[in-house]
């Protein structure tokens, strides 16, 4: 039987979010209270108070871990002290984060919800962070106003320890991902 592995109770973690809102942190959409979201806009944190990030690719950055002081981001710095600030009124896309599953796993099917989204892609990376394959890409119709777009697509035993939700564009400045679900049983 399959069980949800986007969930904080089997492991899951959103490793990086491209952007950042106190109100709404990347982690809302590991909830399954769908009145909790992440915003493709908000808070972006100054490039010289972060960790490089292999998780993107190499050219992007992500915040440090909770707690993390490292050397990396500055005189002693953490996360906990930095200052982060708001750039830009619009949004810019695409705009992505990484889930972290807890385990290896075999996924058949994935959900989202998502508001104002257009084009969502995700990608799996198995092995070392940073190697990602696309898994799926798909246009999505807008909805009506104050509905939830609300996607699933069936997936063929795909092996992921990460996934990367990219969003490419949206119906507007602004989307939103209020859920992913990742139906998977451990791989073998």
């Amino acid at each position: 039987m399959s069980k949800n592995f986007a969930l904080p109770s089997h492991g899951a973690k959103v490793l990086c979010a491209s952007c950042f809102d106190p109100d709404h942190p990347a982690e809302s959409v590991l909830s399954d209270d769908m009145s909790t979201f992440w915003p493709t806009t908000g808070m972006h944190v100054p490039t010289n108070r972060l960790h490089p990030s292999h998780v993107f690719g190499g050219d992007r950055w992500c915040p440090p871990p909770a707690g993390c002081v490292c050397s990396a981001v500055s005189a002693n710095r953490c996360r906990k002290c930095i200052l982060f600030t708001s750039i830009a009124a619009r949004s810019r896309y695409p705009q992505e984060f990484v889930i972290e599953l807890g385990a290896q796993v075999a996924i058949s099917r994935i959900k989202t919800a998502t508001s104002k989204v257009r084009d969502i892609q995700v990608d799996r990376s198995y092995g070392p962070v940073g190697d990602w394959e696309p898994v799926f890409r798909v246009t999505v119709g807008e909805a009506a106003e104050g509905h939830l777009q609300m996607e699933s697509n069936q997936v063929n035993r795909v092996k992921a320890q990460r996934l990367r939700v990219r969003i490419n564009s949206g119906w507007g400045d602004f989307a939103s991902v209020h859920n992913i679900t990742v139906e998977a049983k451990i791989s073998a």
